[in-house]
């Protein structure tokens, strides 16, 4: 992603509790029918990890969101550098660069970077990664911070090959990253959605409805 040294900036005035949205961003590993191919590397956004996550991840392999080399212009997915970036391998630590590209039209494309370009993180998060925006005239609309420790494994054996094989099908991710949008500028709905469209999907994705604000603003890198 190429980044321009005048990022626009919109200052926000002042966070008060209940002005936060999340998203959570879990390295995924997927596995279909054959037992020879395998899906590549993806990734999962959560408002929160439903206790029926399950229902939500397994065989709907279109809201997964494609890890993939390169995500400039009209291509769509997760770019991750690093030796963190896998399922096996989860660890947001060890991720340099995390490149989301979502959509172009609303402008949902930023990058996190581990030295955060050389701006002072979040006074509210010393570990905070600003979601640095791709195009001039797009806000920083947050901040991402590691936050490792949760999982879900949606795997099941299907004794349903056409030989009478057993496999496993299914999905596991770990978290990596939580996401903090100021006033509710971005939550799991509004990413995931750009997927489910015209898609056979449970629908809203769960998230936490109690963490939404009609305030407006953005963020300046270095202040929050």
């Amino acid at each position: 992603m190429q980044l321009h040294t005048a990022i626009y900036l919109s200052i926000l005035p002042a966070l008060l509790p209940g002005t936060l949205a999340n998203f959570d961003v879990y390295a995924d590993h997927y596995r279909g029918w054959s037992n020879t191919f395998r899906q590549p590397p993806g990734f999962r956004i959560f408002g929160r990890t439903p206790s029926d996550a399950c229902k939500y991840v397994n065989n709907k392999t279109y809201i997964r969101w494609p890890a993939r080399p390169d995500v400039s212009d009209e291509k769509f997915g997760i770019r991750c550098s690093g030796p963190g970036c896998t399922y096996d391998a989860a660890n947001p630590a060890a991720i340099t660069t995390f490149e989301m590209h979502f959509a172009n039209t609303p402008a949902y494309h930023w990058t996190l970077y581990a030295d955060n370009q050389g701006y002072a993180p979040p006074s509210t998060n010393a570990r905070g990664l600003w979601m640095m925006p791709a195009e001039v005239g797009t806000r920083a609309p947050g901040y991402c911070f590691p936050y490792p420790g949760d999982e879900y494994d949606c795997e099941r054996s299907r004794p349903e090959g056409p030989g009478g094989e057993t496999f496993v099908v299914g999905s596991r991710g770990r978290r990596l990253f939580r996401c903090v949008t100021y006033n509710g500028e971005v939550e799991s709905d509004d990413i995931n959605g750009l997927r489910l469209q015209g898609g056979d999907m449970y629908y809203p994705y769960p998230d936490d409805d109690g963490e939404k604000s009609a305030g407006e603003g953005g963020v300046a890198l270095g202040e929050s």
